[in-house]
């Protein structure tokens, strides 16, 4: 019977091979697609695996607007050497050094630092008549702890207000990596670098801890103009008291400001591992929203298949009549007719599985899914899994529309059939 299917879909070549090319198309699709998402989904865990989940972020927010979050604080300004800086406020600040206070007393809490940032003038030079603007962030002697840092040189915050850490990249462009005892001007203030940061060999050095300057929290609010800060970082004792330090630091900044249990809040709290879940549910709903659109070129495939068996059926009444005739059943009419429906899907989802194998790390270069750290490499994943759905994607879509033409074709009546031209 697979003979003779075989011999049946050769006889119309050219037509079959284009019956075919709608299934390898819509196989090919959803294969490739579903590949990437499963690398997409291998490549975000990855990186969000580099997350510390016991870490907790407050960070401010307007309670008139709660999704809006705090940018970095202080009035604008102009170049040069004085307080100049970049800056724009959807929301001011709100969380304030009583607060940093309040949380490093809470049960479950190791360490505790703000972590506000300003975009600020800098130069290696107290007396140069330009700087280059560089982040500066505001933070205590825990947050090395906190944010997971290791220093190259040096040492990190005492807690003196003139004290300044670099970080790796920011240390070579201001002083070819020689900085620790030396002095620079942050936004017209001189401070001593006491400690350079590891080289964290990230892509963008300017969004990272390599591109940037750490001062005392103290020092911050005054070079900032800033009496807030914008967030704080906490570190839980471990993952599993993250659940319940959440609510925790909820009840006591609601307390500490003042807030009624029904108002808007002027903070939001977000765990790492909350992060994770928001990540992982995108990606996951973004890789079944692309394999449904997929599936419709399957689908259009599928209806293909359909068509072209009912032609061959037309086409075949009279053979079809003859082996009735010489004692053929129904059910011999309905197995061959179906065989051939799935040896031709067989076929398209070989040919389709071998385009996704060969085309489909490609896609990958094409699409991208939330921010470029968390998707920046990933590659279609195919495995044995996604082998064995290929092959039964293609023999279902060839049992579900081959069923009618053969069951049409096995209803035939044979003396009719036979009177056929």
């Amino acid at each position: 019977m697979l003979r003779q299917s075989l011999s049946s879909i050769a006889h119309n070549g050219v037509r079959s091979l284009l019956t075919i090319l709608g299934i390898v198309i819509g196989i090919a699709a959803v294969i490739s697609l579903v590949a990437l998402g499963r690398g997409l989904q291998e490549q975000v865990a990855s990186r969000l695996g580099e997350l510390d989940a016991a870490v907790v972020t407050v960070t401010s927010a307007d309670p008139q607007r709660p999704t809006a979050q705090a940018a970095p604080s202080g009035p604008g300004g102009g170049a040069g050497l004085g307080r100049g800086r970049f800056s724009f406020e959807p929301s001011q600040p709100t969380l304030t050094a009583d607060d940093v206070s309040a949380i490093a007393g809470l049960d479950g809490v190791t360490a505790v630092s703000p972590a506000s940032e300003a975009q600020l003038d800098v130069a290696a030079d107290a007396g140069a008549s330009s700087a280059t603007a560089y982040t500066v962030v505001g933070v205590s002697g825990d947050y090395p702890e906190v944010a997971g840092l290791a220093l190259q040189a040096g040492q990190w915050l005492s807690g003196d207000d003139d004290e300044v850490v670099l970080g790796a990249q920011a240390a070579d462009e201001l002083f070819d990596g020689r900085a620790v005892g030396r002095t620079l001007a942050v936004a017209g203030e001189e401070l001593s670098v006491v400690g350079v940061l590891a080289d964290g060999g990230v892509e963008n050095p300017r969004s990272a801890p390599d591109g940037r300057l750490f001062t005392d929290a103290g020092a911050w609010r005054d070079l900032a103009g800033s009496e807030a800060f914008d967030s704080v970082q906490v570190r839980a004792a471990d993952a599993d008291s993250v659940a319940d330090l959440v609510p925790a630091l909820e009840a006591t900044l609601r307390s500490s400001h003042g807030l009624e249990a029904d108002a808007n809040p002027d903070f939001t709290v977000v765990s790492n591992s909350q992060v994770l879940q928001a990540r992982s549910d995108v990606v996951s709903g973004f890789s079944t929203t692309l394999t449904g659109i997929a599936a419709i070129s399957l689908l259009v495939g599928g209806i293909g298949i359909m068509n072209i068996m009912l032609v061959t059926v037309t086409e075949r009444t009279r053979e079809i009549g003859l082996r009735r005739a010489v004692g053929a059943k129904s059910r011999h009419i309905l197995a061959q007719f179906l065989t051939e429906s799935v040896v031709l899907t067989g076929i398209g989802g070989l040919l389709g599985l071998a385009v996704a194998y060969l085309f489909g790390s490609q896609i990958a270069s094409f699409v991208s899914v939330g921010p470029q750290r968390f998707t920046s490499g990933a590659s279609a994943v195919i495995d044995s899994g996604i082998v064995v759905l290929a092959v039964g994607i293609a023999v279902l879509v060839g049992v579900l529309f081959g069923l009618f033409p053969a069951m049409r074709a096995a209803r035939l009546d044979p003396a009719e059939a036979l009177r056929h031209e």
